[in-house]
């Protein structure tokens, strides 16, 4: 797959996930609704802020980075950190709407992310195979 298409791909996704949220949106009501309901406003909602945050993170590391490298790495950083951080923000809608989010339970959450973003970037370091001379 070419990044002409990937990105197409991605864009295309991206805008039938935010149809669907808004869809969800207009016609589930809260106070009716099961929480079949709520499951698709919220897959709906992750998947929408998931192909965005994709397309917006690949941009951004794409234009920051320094050096040559192949494009697949790109967008494997900008998947991985897409998945991330659109992960935190459910979750932090959900405990938000369970009226549970407290200052300090933001922020071990924040702790919690960060430290698995840190981890998936240390663990695929760590698999690189180095040549020894």
């Amino acid at each position: 797959m070419s990044l002409r298409q990937y990105l197409f791909m991605m864009s295309f996704a991206a805008i039938l996930c935010w149809v669907s949220w808004g869809f969800v949106l207009v016609n589930i009501d809260p106070f009716q609704g099961s929480k079949l309901g709520f499951f698709f406003f919220y897959l709906s909602f992750y998947s929408g802020l998931l192909g965005t945050f994709s397309l917006l993170f690949f941009v951004i590391s794409k234009k920051l980075s320094n050096k040559i490298i192949p494009l697949y790495v790109h967008v494997r950083r900008s998947f991985l950190c897409s998945v991330i951080v659109s992960f935190a923000l459910v979750m932090v809608l959900y405990l938000n709407a369970k009226n549970v989010l407290t200052f300090w339970n933001f922020i071990l959450l924040l702790s919690i992310f960060i430290l698995l973003f840190a981890f998936a970037i240390s663990y695929r370091k760590s698999r690189r195979i180095e040549p020894n001379f």
